[in-house]
């Protein structure tokens, strides 16, 4: 897995993601997943994206939910960072914005 240190000091994963797929235009139909610890505002910022495009999603609490925080660690291959993305039950990236934090 390979890692990129960004200046805030968060570690998010890279590896494994597909470059050719648009996280912000989620194709209808997909069901999209977000798992996310309150009071983050990177995941805030996703949801509120997703809902000014109209994109429903489901969103699992991966702080005080365990089988949530597990599962998104699983589809993650480790990489707590949030929001997690997961769409169609593929991961996709974790964090948010440019450059991803989390």
């Amino acid at each position: 897995m390979i890692s990129r240190r960004f200046p805030s000091g968060v570690a998010t994963k890279i590896s494994g993601m597909s470059a050719a797929f648009d996280i912000e235009r989620i194709p209808p139909g997909a069901r999209l997943e977000l798992y996310t610890k309150p009071g983050c505002p990177y995941c805030a910022q996703a949801m509120a994206h997703y809902r000014r495009v109209g994109t429903p999603f489901t969103e699992y609490d991966a702080q005080n939910d365990r089988a949530a925080k597990a599962r998104m660690l699983e589809l993650a291959g480790g990489d707590p960072t949030v929001p997690c993305i997961v769409v169609d039950g593929s991961y996709r990236q974790s964090g948010w914005g440019k450059p991803l934090r989390g």
